[in-house]
């Protein structure tokens, strides 16, 4: 049996300011992989193609009330395909191409990010759920929710999904045995992806890219729009019900698994430097406000809180204990003459 997972099933980004060759060095696939397709598609007049990966360039270009003349730029998307094929062939992975847009994000536009949780251990029941979607034993944002029957050759399931193609913020949850026509018995394979557009799909990026666990920014973002309870016949509020406990022990993945390939030399100094780069406008921002004494309490503080193993375990590769710094914090706070 395959452990559950969590991974990038859709990326779509486009830049006006990289030019063709320098996107193969942005996603880490050599040129010579693609080929030329002889045309192009959402108003693209060429583009190239990779195992699921599409460059389309090539496109519109229109001159505004003050003479400037824009153009569509560059559109990279990988499908789920395109994804697989990024990660088996990229000397990148998606945490590197994350970082290199979020720190050009006036470059870089993100219009698309499926991130899909795959359930191989029999957590999730999408019978159960679907039953209780029509029964209304949930709590939601989003007003359009609906379920589908799905038929393929001689297996069939439910699609349920949670707001609207169109919309920013979808989720999906569908059998993808069926999907993928795969007939097995023994085998239990259900989908739950969240479809992120525009500035969702940003925000997400943003998020991982602040060094908060990949599987965090997932299942914190999904209890933040749904809930499936247990009916209470005394309490007419379903906000007040009890939470079911399928989805308790589904939101208990949270934290425990990651989008990115795991590598032990995915994450080093050149990372944290980086990172110290990205925020420090921010940094010196709040520096000028409140002084440098509120920078030392405020890493202080965040010391009496709980570090992602990623760091504890990056630091004893060092022989750095993560709790040391408080004491140093606490001396140099000290020698200027400020009250601890």
């Amino acid at each position: 049996m395959q452990e559950n997972r969590i991974l990038i099933d859709w990326l779509t980004f486009t830049t006006r300011k990289e030019n063709l060759l320098s996107v193969f060095n942005i996603i880490g696939i050599p040129f010579d992989n693609f080929i030329d397709l002889h045309k192009g598609f959402n108003g693209y007049k060429s583009a190239l193609y990779f195992e699921g990966i599409s460059i389309c360039y090539d496109g519109s270009s229109w001159i505004d009330n003050n003479g400037v003349i824009h153009d569509m730029g560059i559109m990279i998307n990988m499908s789920g395909k395109g994804c697989r094929a990024f990660e088996d062939n990229s000397d990148k992975s998606f945490n590197d191409l994350f970082m290199y847009i979020f720190e050009r994000l006036d470059d870089f536009n993100i219009t698309r990010l499926d991130v899909a949780f795959d359930d191989f251990e029999g957590v999730l029941d999408i019978n159960k759920i679907a039953d209780d979607v029509r029964s209304k034993n949930y709590v939601s944002r989003f007003k359009n929710v609906g379920i589908n029957w799905t038929r393929k050759n001689d297996i069939e399931g439910n699609t349920i999904y949670f707001g609207s193609e169109k919309s920013d913020l979808m989720y999906r949850l569908y059998d993808k045995k069926v999907e993928q026509n795969i007939i097995d018995d023994n085998m239990h394979w259900i989908r739950f992806e969240a479809q992120c557009r525009n500035v969702h799909a940003q925000t997400f990026v943003e998020l991982i890219c602040q060094g908060i666990d990949i599987s965090e920014v997932f299942f914190n973002t999904l209890n933040n729009q749904l809930r499936f309870v247990i009916p209470d016949e005394n309490d007419s509020n379903r906000r007040r019900w009890a939470t079911a406990s399928y989805w308790e022990k589904f939101l208990q993945y949270k934290g425990v698994m990651s989008l990115y390939k795991e590598s032990g030399s995915d994450f080093n100094d050149d990372n944290l430097v980086s990172y110290l780069r990205t925020y420090s406008g921010a940094l010196y921002t709040l520096c000028s406000m409140y002084g440098i004494e509120f920078l030392l309490r405020s890493l202080k503080e965040r010391s009496f809180g709980k570090f992602n193993s990623k760091y504890t375990s990056f630091l004893k590769s060092k022989g750095v204990d993560i709790h040391s710094l408080p004491h140093e914090i606490n001396y140099i706070l000290g020698s200027l003459g400020v009250a601890l």
